[in-house]
């Protein structure tokens, strides 16, 4: 990675972990995929009651918003003219 994107990384991923803390929310994952590179982090633990660390690799139940992340690629398509 770059050193700037390495810099730039490195500040979304402190700001994100601050995110996570501030809302009270127990734990989290960023991903963000730019110019072929992956970077990924976690923070916090997977709940409250049975608390393990969240990892790159922690899966999460992501309910129904699979429906409003279809829709967005869908009219992303269609106002570039491939859908």
């Amino acid at each position: 990675m770059a050193p700037n994107a390495q810099t730039r990384w490195d500040d979304l991923r402190d700001y994100a972990e601050r995110l996570f803390l501030s809302k009270d929310a127990v734990g989290g994952a960023i991903g963000v995929v730019a110019d072929g590179e992956t970077s990924s982090a976690g923070f916090g633990v997977t709940n409250a009651e049975h608390p393990l660390d969240v990892t790159t690799d922690t899966l999460f139940q992501i309910g129904s918003i699979t429906k409003t992340i279809t829709a967005t690629v869908m009219m992303r398509l269609v106002e570039q003219g491939k859908l």
